[in-house]
């Protein structure tokens, strides 16, 4: 996995494992302030029809 770090940041690919604290932080208004979209998560996923589901 690559990732790039400086004395005040650390950058690395996104996991799966990240997405609650990804959730987290979309979903607080202070710092969605700027952001040009706001992200929703489903309370629960599901595969699209074609898929079986």
């Amino acid at each position: 996995m690559f990732s790039l770090e400086t004395p005040r940041l650390f950058l690395q690919h996104l996991e799966e494992t990240d997405a609650d604290a990804l959730h987290e932080i979309f979903s607080d208004a202070e710092t969605m302030t700027y952001y040009p979209a706001q992200h929703h998560r489903p309370a629960q996923y599901s595969l699209p029809p074609c898929c079986g589901a």
